[in-house]
């Protein structure tokens, strides 16, 4: 098949965005504060934003689109079960579990433009580059919430 390898790698980064979705839908339930719940609701709408966007361009290709997530749910949740009881909810520990999933996006976006754009039409690339912008930014507020403690 001749779209095999885009859409492989259109594939991988639905997969990102289901982790992203599933990171940020649970975060959401382990704060108490309203300002974060709003922020990561508005990264899970980026995220499905994206993963609707690759979904499209994977069938377009003839492909199946990936429906699974690399989190595993029971795992995920018992963990922040875990950190929850150790930290007492701690706003820095929820971030930096945030921060670490969407450094792998940013990492997982950045390598499939820049290390397979032979793979990828020129289309495509603009598509990932605009969700790269949109998930880097939120990896930005991200930073910046850990740095700055607001």
């Amino acid at each position: 098949m001749k779209n095999e390898k885009s859409i492989g790698l259109l594939n991988t980064l639905i997969v990102i965005n289901n982790d992203r979705i599933e990171e940020y839908l649970l975060d959401a339930k382990e704060t108490d504060e309203s300002a974060l719940k709003i922020l990561f609701y508005q990264f899970q709408q980026t995220s499905q934003k994206c993963k609707t966007e690759l979904i499209f361009e994977v069938e377009r290709l003839g492909g199946i689109p990936a429906q699974s997530s690399k989190i595993d749910d029971n795992f995920f949740r018992v963990w922040m079960n875990v950190i929850t009881i150790l930290t007492g909810k701690n706003r820095n520990s929820i971030l930096n579990s945030c921060k670490y999933s969407d450094d792998i996006a940013v990492n997982s976006y950045t390598e499939t433009i820049e290390k397979h754009r032979r793979d990828i039409t020129h289309n495509q690339k603009m598509m990932l580059k605009c969700q790269y912008s949109l998930i880097k930014a939120e990896n930005n507020k991200v930073r910046e919430l850990l740095e700055t403690g607001f």
